[in-house]
């Protein structure tokens, strides 16, 4: 009686990314189970009349449905990228003590993911799936996971302004440490106050403060359009399943109120995926326009190669 194993060559390396098999051989997690139709082919099938003590007779009806082979997925990974992209991310999280954390490497031309490693993760050469403890190791964190993303936002604030005319890079505002939105005192991260400030030195130094002036400048809906252009509070259509859109209050919603607009501006009070956080900001290295991130390069079958072309969503700033 034939079985099937899984080898992996490049030992555990982006267990998550790519997921593992079931002990029926069918994908539970990952690539695995995203693309196992195509992956897994279709089982052949026998057909026979037997004789009383399960014999086939040689000359009775016989029918034969052969197997079709599965197809080999090609993914976006550069297996040495994403090899030197978990060490660090090792490294770091021993360095910080931290809980977990998350890298992405992505092409910001064509939306290819190079690498993505997220922890916690588990190993695929000791995959226990007895061992309830393994579940919430199994989902890919870098596509499924929220979290507050806080000063990368700034970038997406201040590409904003920029395009909307209302700051430059040279444009000044005179830092006095604070700045009040009704009963809410919004400080800057290292409580500084630094006097004449420019556009450039708000992101040289992270100001919240000079978020909170550009962010001000554009007005709710001019802000809110461009977060929304940038692919905040919906997904990517990365293609692997189970990923979150994160939420941004806007205006419309009960809950907000005009301290969000600045909170927002240097990303708080809002959530979003590590994919989505890395995509907008590859929109900016692309020139304004934003692509749709993937995984999968291209799928290699008995019908030939059918390669996945780079797609633009739309263009975010000029």
């Amino acid at each position: 009686e034939r079985n099937a194993k899984r080898i992996y060559p490049e030992g555990d390396l982006a267990s998550n990314l790519l997921g593992f098999l079931g002990r029926d051989q069918e994908g539970l997690s990952g690539i695995e189970a995203d693309y196992d139709h195509q992956l897994g082919g279709v089982a052949g099938e026998s057909v026979f009349e037997r004789d009383v003590y399960g014999r086939q007779i040689a000359y009775a009806r016989r029918q034969i449905t052969p197997a079709a082979p599965g197809d080999d997925v090609r993914l976006t990974i550069d297996r040495y990228i994403q090899r030197a992209v978990e060490a660090e991310l090792d490294r770091v999280i021993k360095e910080q003590n931290a809980k977990g954390g998350t890298i992405i490497v992505e092409d910001p031309r064509t939306g290819e993911i190079l690498a993505v490693a997220s922890r916690p993760s588990f190993d695929l050469s000791k995959l226990d799936l007895s061992n309830p403890e393994q579940a919430s190791l199994y989902r890919n964190r870098a596509v499924t996971d929220t979290y507050e993303p806080g000063s990368v936002i700034k970038v997406v604030t201040m590409s904003a302004g920029i395009d909307q005319g209302v700051v430059t890079p040279d444009t000044t505002y005179n830092d006095t440490g604070t700045v009040s939105i009704g009963d809410w005192q919004i400080h800057n991260w290292d409580n500084s106050a630094n006097g004449e400030t420019t556009m450039t030195q708000v992101l040289q130094f992270s100001l919240n403060t000079g978020s909170a002036f550009v962010s001000q400048a554009l007005g709710s809906q001019s802000f809110y359009d461009y977060l929304q252009r940038f692919g905040f509070g919906e997904v990517t259509g990365l293609d692997m399943q189970g990923e979150a859109s994160g939420s941004v209050r806007t205006p419309g919603f009960d809950t907000w109120s005009p301290v969000d607009l600045v909170t927002n501006s240097f990303g708080q009070g809002m959530s979003a995926t590590p994919i989505q956080v890395i995509n907008a900001v590859s929109a900016i290295a692309n020139g304004g326009f934003l692509m749709k991130p993937h995984i999968v390069k291209e799928i290699i079958g008995t019908a030939g190669r059918k390669g996945i072309e780079p797609e633009t969503i739309r263009r975010v700033i000029s």
